[in-house]
């Protein structure tokens, strides 16, 4: 027998409250909307539970969260020195111009003068 999706109401108030169980952290609300999906899909997949089983969290969400949220440490210091360094470097180095917008090009020097004959006295 196959089961009708939960309403979005549904998953939207169980997103709401995954979110404020979580401390209400900013930046994750697919991760909670997915969550929620899951939950109540499992939820009506076995009807002898009244509440969604316990899942690991969404492998998405844990590559988008940042180290902070994580508890991960990091890059070091000398790494985002590093970094740093070479993003200005690349930044700071000549950029070329194609298209209208370009400067045009200066002609070539001859070598020799522009007027040859003597200047007036």
């Amino acid at each position: 027998m196959k089961t009708n999706p939960p309403s979005r109401d549904a998953i939207a108030r169980r997103a709401y409250e995954i979110w404020t169980s979580n401390g209400q952290p900013h930046g994750y609300d697919i991760g909670h909307w997915l969550e929620a999906e899951h939950q109540l899909a499992a939820a009506a997949a076995d009807p002898t539970t009244g509440d969604a089983p316990p899942r690991e969290p969404v492998t998405g969400q844990a590559a988008a969260e940042p180290a902070h949220a994580t508890g991960a440490a990091g890059p070091s210091p000398d790494a985002l020195a590093a970094q740093a360094a070479s993003q200005k470097q690349a930044a700071r180095a000549p950029q070329q111009l194609h298209g209208k917008n370009a400067p045009k090009p200066a002609p070539p020097e001859s070598g020799k003068p522009l007027w040859d004959q003597p200047h007036s006295s």
